[in-house]
């Protein structure tokens, strides 16, 4: 699970950056009781997508959820998705992501 996870932070990454205006990050990865021996069954990880347009958000989002079944398909995972928060699109400082 850690080895998707990491796939699809790339991609957070690679998305984010292709589009001005737009800004996409994962701020949190946490490997619920990893081990120096252990091959990780779980990941938890955050998710913030924000844009100056909501439209621009939401296809931001539609197309990192769509990665992430595609990654989950190939590699035989599952996930859950749960949303904590969404606000209206506004400005927001590129350089400081």
């Amino acid at each position: 699970a850690a080895a998707a996870a990491a796939e699809l932070v790339l991609y957070v990454e690679e998305r984010g950056a292709a589009v001005p205006d737009l800004v996409a990050t994962v701020g949190m990865l946490e490997v619920p009781n990893g081990s120096i021996n252990v091959v990780p069954g779980r990941c938890r990880f955050s998710l913030d997508v924000r844009a100056t347009t909501n439209e621009v958000r939401d296809a931001c989002a539609r197309d990192i959820q769509e990665r992430l079944g595609a990654i989950c398909a190939r590699r035989g995972l599952a996930y859950t998705l749960e949303e904590s928060m969404r606000a209206a699109a506004a400005p927001c400082e590129i350089g400081r992501a």
